[in-house]
């Protein structure tokens, strides 16, 4: 099929090269954006589910669980503009005699207000990170150094973004300076995670303690191997389909690896209450045997008593 093959619209010639274009992206944005919410929704829904039913008595019901409907929000909002900015992609053009394309396709569908909204959610998940970090090194501020100079330059791009939102130089920042900043700061705060769940594992000498940590690795994964794809993109040239499917794709992977983390911690919680209720009732019903055996002791001696002292009388 040749390019200069055009299509006839409107008595206007349009090139196919042209329509063909417009149609990848809408079905790249609409397939990444609609995949990844559905799961992002899925898992929300059974998060909040398992977690209230698991956590609500504690002091850190109300702080998590505020973080996970924001985190939420954020992607729906996310999911919202990037079907209307895909629905308002294609607009067509009025009659015009210099015109030789009797539609446009968008070639900035980039709003102003996604680069913020992906930020800020890099930004709170960052945060709650940094802050299990700080809780599993016993409150040891020397291993969130690094992590906290990376949050701080996020958020002063997301300042940036929010005063200059149309500059390039900002737009140019959000891409090429924050996917980095936000891929060192996954991978450094998974590691230090990784190696103390590691020490303690071998410390207290789990049986189950390998599939936490194995569970932690997976959920963080999803999101950094988004990050690194995307930053591949940046630099090898797919600038264009980084701004398609960029914030979408940021925002949804950065909720459903929350969503992970906190369902990891309400499912542990259910398996030990589980094992601890079985060990429990296992103690219970060892104790009524052992009780049942004493009852039959004595019933036995005081048997053994009365024959002798029959005999004794008898005598």
């Amino acid at each position: 099929m040749s390019s200069n093959l055009t299509v006839s619209c409107s008595n206007a010639s349009v090139p196919f090269d042209y329509v063909f274009r417009c149609v990848r992206e809408l079905e790249l944005r609409v397939g990444i954006s609609c995949s990844l919410y559905s799961l992002l929704f899925i898992l929300f829904v059974v998060t909040l589910r398992v977690y209230f039913a698991q956590s609500h008595a504690e002091s850190c019901f109300k702080p998590i669980l505020t973080m996970v409907m924001a985190t939420f929000a954020i992607a729906t909002a996310t999911f919202i503009l990037t079907m209307y900015n895909i629905i308002t992609q294609l607009q067509p053009e009025p009659e015009n005699e210099d015109l030789y394309v009797p539609f446009s396709c968008d070639d900035n569908p980039d709003s102003r207000f996604l680069p913020p909204l992906f930020l800020l959610q890099l930004l709170i998940v960052d945060a709650f990170t940094i802050y299990r970090i700080w809780l599993l090194y016993q409150r040891k501020y020397a291993v969130v150094i690094f992590p906290s100079v990376c949050s701080l330059a996020l958020f002063g791009s997301l300042v940036l973004n929010i005063i200059y939102p149309q500059a390039d130089e900002v737009l140019f920042v959000v891409y090429t300076v924050n996917l980095p900043l936000s891929l060192a700061l996954n991978l450094s705060c998974i590691l230090f995670i990784a190696a103390r769940l590691r020490k303690m594992q071998l410390e207290l000498r789990q049986a189950r303690g390998h599939l936490v940590l194995h569970f932690f690795l997976l959920s963080g994964a999803v999101h950094n191997l988004v990050l690194f794809f995307l930053l591949i993109g940046v630099f090898g040239g797919w600038a264009d389909g980084v701004i398609l499917v960029g914030p979408v794709s940021i925002t949804c992977t950065a909720a459903i690896s929350f969503d992970f983390s906190v369902l990891q911690i309400a499912l542990t919680k259910a398996f030990n209450g589980g094992m601890m209720g079985a060990s429990e009732g296992a103690d219970q019903v060892s104790s009524k045997e052992s009780h049942r055996e004493i009852e039959r002791d004595v019933s036995s001696n005081s048997g053994i008593g009365r024959s002798s002292s029959q005999q004794i009388n008898f005598v």
